[in-house]
């Protein structure tokens, strides 16, 4: 997994309130068929 790709991991669980809130945003954005997208908004 890349850098990139776990960030859009990470502010999914931010959503939730699993991990700390970071300033980082990831660079690339997710295709839209790319599923579970829901839980990154």
């Amino acid at each position: 997994m890349n850098i990139d790709g776990a960030e859009h991991v990470r502010k999914g669980f931010e959503r939730f309130d699993l991990v700390p809130s970071s300033d980082v945003k990831p660079a690339l954005q997710l295709p839209k068929t790319v599923a579970g997208q829901d839980f990154l908004k």
